[in-house]
């Protein structure tokens, strides 16, 4: 089963792929099938100790096993997106518990995906990521992803709808676009600085832990002006 949640983001060349994985076999395996797929560049892949990994080569997407030892995954991806908020996580995983999906996208995770999945699958879901989709796709959370759809059983912390000012909404909608602090800035006439304000101010209202989940959420709820 796959679920798609869509907002906006375009990305030129060759996706940049970080492999984060417990087993050197399944890296090595994972990255030479990547390898030979047409405008997807492998620039590394590790275990747990991840961090330098991500600060060196600067990838687009982080294709991660949340199990892994002696680490906490979520606050680091969430520490990570605080810093690089463009970089796309990708959860590959065998895990079947609900508290590591909830988990994930409360870090600002783009997809949650079983490790069950086929290539050709992954291989979309890879692309459609780096175009700015937010994707489930594991079979075993089917009844669950249906509930959170239906909004039965929303997220852990999910916010209630709240008001933003104009200003907020035109932003997001430029966030949503894809747009830059200072493309912002510069379509506004307004400087960056107040810029970062007003992200700041829609991301606590929100309580979304990176821009694009801020996005996401603002659209869902109705909070930007179909208009903008």
């Amino acid at each position: 089963m796959v679920v798609y949640f869509v907002f906006s983001y375009v990305s030129d060349g060759n996706m940049r792929v970080l492999i984060i994985d417990g087993h050197d076999i399944f890296q090595q395996g994972l990255e030479k099938i990547l390898q030979c797929e047409p405008g997807i560049e492998v620039v590394s892949h590790c275990g747990a100790l991840w961090e330098k990994a991500v600060i060196e080569n600067k990838p687009d997407i982080v294709i991660i096993d949340i199990c892994l030892e002696q680490i906490n995954p979520f606050e680091l991806i969430r520490q990570v997106l605080q810093s690089e908020p463009n970089i796309k996580f990708v959860v590959l995983t065998y895990s079947e518990l609900r508290k590591d999906l909830i988990s994930s996208f409360e870090a600002g995770v783009s997809a949650y995906i079983s490790k069950h999945i086929d290539i050709k699958n992954l291989i979309q879901v890879i692309n459609r990521v780096s175009r700015g989709e937010v994707i489930i796709y594991h079979p075993s959370k089917k009844d669950f992803i249906i509930k959170m759809l239906t909004r039965e059983e929303p997220l852990k912390g999910a916010p209630r709808a709240t008001a933003l000012t104009r200003q907020e909404q035109v932003v997001m909608s430029l966030v949503e676009e894809g747009r830059t602090n200072q493309e912002i800035a510069d379509t506004l006439v307004i400087s960056p600085h107040t810029v970062k304000v007003h992200m700041r101010n829609i991301m606590e209202k929100l309580q979304a832990p990176t821009r694009q989940r801020a996005a996401y959420l603002a659209r869902e709820q109705g909070l930007i002006d179909s208009s903008n």
